[in-house]
């Protein structure tokens, strides 16, 4: 799922057999982060638009990628 380029994410999510990927590293199991937009001025990252990612799988991979 592509992610607005200029969007503040949080991602938690949980793999119980498998990796969950982020801008090019490999997280095992767990990986919770707050990703804000880069090179947003503190005022352009309050109105940009917010977006939770809570993904969870049993055996598979979560690919997060950010648009550009």
């Amino acid at each position: 799922m592509p992610v607005p380029a200029n969007a503040f994410v949080n991602v938690a999510t949980h793999v119980g057999i498998g990796w969950v990927r982020y801008s090019g590293n490999y997280f095992h199991y767990q990986f919770g982060v707050s990703l804000p937009a880069p090179r947003l001025d503190p005022a352009s990252l309050k109105r940009a638009p917010h977006l939770t990612l809570k993904a969870r799988v049993g055996i598979g991979h979560i690919i997060i990628v950010r648009s550009t």
